[in-house]
């Protein structure tokens, strides 16, 4: 944070006269110089109370992002868990078909022994 740094337009007006400049110039001139200084220190603690705000907002940056990296690390372990579970499913379905396919291929070549046998030769 900047300090303060006091303007003495009294004397800033004395040295003005005492370089020649007409008293009544010098004393407008020390009261414009002080307004401006005046404005000067409030754009700076308007711009210092900016400065406040952006970090601030940075801060909050910082935590909604970590917020969002956390979600997207539970996200991706569910998707995770839910391929496993998937994978696993499917897997048992296919074992099921193939019990199936051998044992409908088993009768059917029950079914087509028994038929060479119930045939005449």
């Amino acid at each position: 944070m900047m300090t303060a740094t006091l303007f003495d337009s009294h004397r800033y007006a004395k040295r003005l006269v005492d370089g020649g400049i007409p008293e009544k110039a010098a004393d407008v001139q020390a009261e414009m110089m002080t307004e401006l200084m005046e404005q000067v220190a409030a754009s700076t603690a308007s711009v210092s109370r900016q400065d406040n705000k952006i970090e601030q907002l940075g801060g909050k940056i910082d935590l909604l992002d970590a917020k969002v990296e956390a979600m997207y690390v539970k996200l991706d372990a569910k998707i995770d868990r839910v391929q496993a579970l998937l994978e696993a499913r499917i897997a048992e379905v296919k074992a099921e078909l193939v019990r199936w396919v051998v044992g409908v291929g088993m009768l059917q070549t029950a079914l087509i022994a028994a038929l060479m046998l119930k045939l005449p030769h």
